[in-house]
């Protein structure tokens, strides 16, 4: 928190990580805190959800949201389906991590031109938070022959 404020951020963007920021962390960057989750928002939330994407068939990417208090919940300013090779999860991963570095570019690109964050209402009849795959799970995901 200190140097977050000792350094006078504008914007904090979290990206790859499992890390939850407290509410007085969230306050402290004058734009806020944003995002890369990968899930496509507002349906697909929680945990590893590009995982749960290639277990069951359902459309894969990731959204960059505005970061609240509650998980996977805040304004979204990009959703984004990544194609991929479906038949390997570390390969796709890897296909949407590129994606995801072009398009936090554009967005940062955007929000300078703005000086403002312009996202959309993240909600959905559908609030299904997904958690972490069990053993099982990856047991499942091979089966359907996808490499891990």
């Amino acid at each position: 928190a200190e140097i977050l404020k000792n350094e006078n951020i504008d914007l904090v963007i979290n990206s790859r990580t499992r890390f939850i920021y407290k509410k007085s962390i969230l306050q402290i960057p004058k734009m806020g805190c944003l995002n890369i989750h990968h899930g496509l928002l507002p349906e697909q939330r929680g945990l590893m959800c590009d995982f749960w994407a290639h277990l069951e068939g359902t459309p894969f990417g990731f959204s960059i949201h505005q970061m609240t208090p509650k998980i996977d919940d805040g304004p979204i300013l990009k959703v984004v389906p990544v194609e991929s090779p479906r038949k390997n999860y570390l390969q796709s991963i890897f296909m949407a991590s590129i994606q995801e570095a072009k398009t936090c570019l554009k967005l940062l690109d955007e929000i300078i031109e703005k000086q403002a964050l312009a996202g959309i209402p993240n909600s959905s009849d559908q609030k299904i938070y997904r958690k972490n795959p069990s053993l099982k799970d990856g047991y499942r995901l091979q089966m359907k022959g996808i490499r891990l």
